[in-house]
């Protein structure tokens, strides 16, 4: 009875902090850098440091107020995981992250040109069948 509660209660933790991650994404990616900035590799200069930090604070702040995509994180992991699992990070994979960082901020998706669409030239004719209009016999 006594492993029963005790699976009770770290379930109940576990959908807590799943519960309190979802609503507060930023500590997550808190912690997440504070990763990153200690496996940097000798590489890395003061003004990548920089540069990338100010990338994810603009990052940060989007986050808090839930205006960026989801996306956007799946882009971050994926710049880690090419580096492959408990390596350095170098410049090249900070250079990534702060572009990921600072499109996501922006409202794109890192790999994602924007698109424009514009409409044909002329005015538009009612009453003109469109190309998927069936012929008349």
């Amino acid at each position: 009875m006594g492993c029963g509660i005790l699976g009770v209660i770290v379930l109940i933790c576990f959908i807590g902090f799943i519960v309190y991650v979802r609503s507060h994404p930023e500590a997550f990616t808190d912690f997440l850098m504070n990763r990153i900035e200690a496996t940097f590799s000798s590489d890395v200069t003061d003004q990548d440091k920089a540069d990338l930090r100010a990338a994810y604070a603009a990052y940060r702040e989007k986050l808090r107020t839930k205006s960026v995509s989801s996306r956007s994180l799946d882009n971050v992991r994926v710049i880690l995981m090419r580096g492959g699992g408990g390596s350095k990070i170098g410049r090249d994979q900070v250079h990534e992250l702060t572009a990921a960082f600072r499109e996501a901020a922006a409202g794109r998706d890192a790999g994602v040109p924007a698109v424009v669409i514009t409409p044909p030239d002329g005015p538009f004719t009612q009453g003109t069948p469109g190309p998927l209009a069936s012929p008349t016999p």
